[in-house]
């Protein structure tokens, strides 16, 4: 009898442990899950660490990369205050558009009070209007699945944002959801780029639509380094009263394998320089011969000066503009290296005045 009872205290025992381990096991899960998905806190109360994929929180203080390459933090109230997060009317906005001067801020330690560094905003919100057709193609492609986009609503219009990694730059596009123009300062993108391990690497500052359209999109400068990155961008909408600020989804990694800075155009037997249109800025002009995909769809090259009009005098250059509201198309050759033609360019033009009704409304 006596056996029977310590075999079952034994039992009762064993099953206890086991109850316990098991809760325990849960308990300990749960805080690795919530660390893992949580800011870190400094002494002095603020927030430090990697922006949380897909999340609408930030940090207090968000980790970059600084100019010197030292890693540290700004403050993302910083980024509101100078870089036009605090602005509230589309005339705020449409007065904050007219400076493009890049951002400088410090760069902390996790203190948030020791400068280490400093790390600019700076971008555009729009890169060259690009000659070569086969260029804008492929970032068409990048964002051209709607899982990638993030649906919101804003004041009497339906927008929806994306980011995707261009080239060495992170890009943010903002659209209307239809294809009526909405009014200048309505909309506005925040780019940027992180390194594959979540830290920031370029930022633009906030960029609103300085027009009538359809569509915002914003660029980070170019970055520097092989490797891994991603982009993570924002995007604020006009809300009647204010902006609303929402967190894109973040893009995929995407390898750079070399930088737009080290890139040079090439040169064919007859001395003249051929290459992508998309390097214009980083390497300080155009090439000779643009690489462009022409109507019939062959990829081959077309002269830069093809793109010039020669207008000597006010009187010429009026009779070569357009009205408003006006589409006028022209051809020129497209050419392979040797300086055969292959094909036809098109070249479409539009001029469209502020407060002219949009194309298709």
């Amino acid at each position: 009898m006596i056996k029977d009872v310590s075999a079952k205290r034994v039992a009762l025992i064993i099953a206890c442990v086991v109850v316990m381990a098991i809760l325990l096991l849960a308990f300990m899960s749960t805080i690795t899950k919530d660390e893992t998905h949580t800011y870190k806190t400094n002494g002095d109360g603020l927030t430090y660490g990697k922006q949380l994929e897909n999340s609408d929180e930030e940090p207090d203080l968000l980790e970059v990369t600084a100019t010197n390459g030292k890693t540290g933090y700004i403050k993302t109230k910083d980024v509101d205050k100078y870089g036009g997060g605090n602005v509230s009317t589309p005339e705020e906005a449409a007065a904050y558009m007219e400076s493009d001067e890049p951002i400088k801020l410090n760069v902390y330690k996790e203190d948030g009070t020791t400068v280490i560094g400093f790390f600019y905003l700076d971008g555009t919100t729009e890169l060259k209007k690009y000659k070569s057709q086969s260029a804008t193609s492929a970032v068409d492609a990048e964002i051209n699945s709607e899982g990638r986009w993030k649906t919101f609503k804003g004041y009497k219009y339906t927008y929806k944002g994306c980011s995707d990694v261009w080239l060495s730059t992170g890009h943010t596009c903002v659209r209307q959801k239809g294809t009526t123009n909405v009014p200048k300062g309505y909309m506005g993108g925040l780019a940027r780029i992180y390194t594959e391990s979540g830290t920031l690497k370029a930022s633009s500052k906030w960029q609103y639509n300085d027009s009538k359209c359809n569509e915002d999109n914003t660029y980070t400068k170019s970055i520097k380094g092989k490797g891994y990155y991603y982009s993570h961008g924002k995007a604020r909408v006009y809300n009647g009263d204010g902006y609303t600020t929402y967190t894109l989804y973040k893009s995929t990694n995407q390898k750079l394998t070399s930088n737009v800075e080290e890139e040079a155009y090439k040169v064919n037997e007859k001395g003249e320089t051929y290459g992508l249109g998309i390097y214009e800025d980083a390497i300080g002009g155009e090439p000779d011969l643009i690489q462009a995909v022409g109507i019939n769809g062959k990829i081959g090259y077309v002269r830069s000066e093809d793109f010039e009009t020669k207008n000597g005098t006010p009187k010429e250059a009026a009779e070569n503009s357009i009205s408003d509201g006006e589409d006028k198309k022209e051809y020129i050759s497209l050419y392979d290296l040797e300086g055969n033609v292959i094909d036809r360019f098109e070249i479409e033009s539009r001029v469209e005045l502020e407060g002219s009704a949009a194309v298709g409304v």
